[in-house]
């Protein structure tokens, strides 16, 4: 039995509650826009939701997406979908007319794989004439469009003021057991973007099936367009990818370094290591580590790929690395203040109230001889260290 809109949004609303809400404040407290639905889950605690969700999850995902409105979300969120049912997932070379449109997952190997790019999701003009903003929605395949007319009738020369920036990568995929077939075409967009894929792997793609213009690549015909919802790497293991060359190395280096997008995650991982203190790792140890601060195991790989550049970790054999990032002064006495003034959150909040203005705990900074200079920093570290959020400016609270 369907349900409207209407129902659909407070159905999602009480989900989020219930199941959602700590992953989704978890997430933004680390800069990470993006929530994961287990599929599995929603089944059993929502089964219409569920069922509409596989058959129309254009409106559906819409109702999701107005429904994390109430939740304090002021910025995009990107939703990913996982654990599709065996009875969705297909090949390529058996996509027909009725897949296009329902929630589906698609079972390929990997044949192109482009570089990672950015893509403007949308861009905001302003007429010089009447002082009018106009949004206009970019297309990833296609240049910069600008807008055709204004409401005051001015057609040329508006003004950018400000856009949406994504990263992305197109991948194109051949059908596992028939290679010499059609193509997918995906399109990934923002952290799926960054995932650690190579040509070759075995993935699958939880989406929403386009039907193509007629277009080939590398001689093949494209069967469909997708946009991806989630990824899921059948051909990955717990281990250092075996495509590891100086030049990947040295690309993955460079992304991770000086992309704003990435360096947030990097930098919490190093800061893992540098905390474990441990000179040996075991990868597997190690990713689950990870894992638990909120880093997906595709990104940490990646990361462990760029410190070799480095040398700030070693190979020891394929299932151990060893760390050589030595500890300063400075982490030292950061560490400290970072354990008192956690310590003093606590304290403050030992009633019950886990939401606190900062202004209120900047008054017993005295208590643990720490000076007001360092809070800002120090608070930026716990809220990446996923101990508390700020659900809005000038407010902390203890997750």
């Amino acid at each position: 039995m369907a349900i409207d809109a209407e129902e659909q949004i407070g159905k999602f609303q009480k989900l989020i509650e219930q199941s959602y809400q700590r992953q989704l404040h978890e997430n933004l407290s680390k800069k990470l826009d993006y929530l994961i639905i287990d599929f599995l889950e929603l089944t059993k605690l929502e089964p219409i939701l569920a069922r509409q969700l596989l058959d129309s999850p254009q409106e559906t995902i819409k109702a999701l997406e107005l429904a994390l409105n109430d939740f304090g979300v002021t910025n995009e969120i990107s939703l990913q979908i996982k654990n599709l049912p065996e009875s969705s997932i297909i090949s390529i070379k058996d996509i027909q007319m009725k897949y296009y449109g329902p929630l589906v997952a698609i079972k390929g190997k990997i044949r192109i794989l482009e570089e990672l790019k950015t893509f403007h999701k949308f861009i905001k003009f302003e007429c010089p004439s009447c002082g009018s903003t106009i949004t206009v929605p970019q297309d990833f395949s296609k240049k910069m469009m600008t807008p055709f007319i204004c409401c005051c009738g001015r057609k040329h020369n508006f003004k950018e003021i400000s856009s949406k920036i994504l990263d992305s990568r197109v991948i194109f995929l051949e059908d596992i057991t028939t290679p010499k077939g059609s193509l997918l075409k995906a399109t990934l967009l923002k952290e799926l973007a960054s995932k650690n894929l190579n040509k070759g792997d075995d993935i699958i793609l939880n989406g929403i099936l386009d039907i193509p213009f007629k277009e080939k690549e590398e001689g093949k015909f494209i069967k469909a367009n997708m946009e991806v919802y989630g990824l899921e790497i059948l051909s990955s293991e717990n281990n250092i990818p075996k495509k590891l060359t100086q030049k990947s190395i040295s690309e993955r280096f460079q992304i991770y370094e000086n992309r704003k997008n990435f360096s947030l995650e990097f930098e919490m991982f190093k800061e893992l290591l540098s905390r474990k203190r441990k000179n040996l790792w075991q990868i597997n140890d190690l990713l689950k580590s990870a894992k638990e601060q909120g880093l997906k195991e595709e990104l940490v790989i990646d990361f462990i790929e760029a410190l070799f550049l480095s040398s700030k970790i070693l190979l020891i054999n394929s299932t151990t690395i060893e760390i050589n990032l030595p500890e300063s002064k400075k982490e030292i006495h950061h560490s400290q203040d970072l354990e008192k003034l956690n310590h003093l959150i606590l304290k403050l909040t030992e009633n019950g109230q886990n939401s606190l203005s900062i202004e209120e705990l900047k008054l017993h900074l005295v208590e643990i001889e720490l000076s007001t200079d360092k809070i800002d920093e120090c608070l930026d570290s716990l809220k990446h260290n996923g101990d508390i959020f700020e659900p809005k400016k000038g407010f902390i609270q203890v997750i």
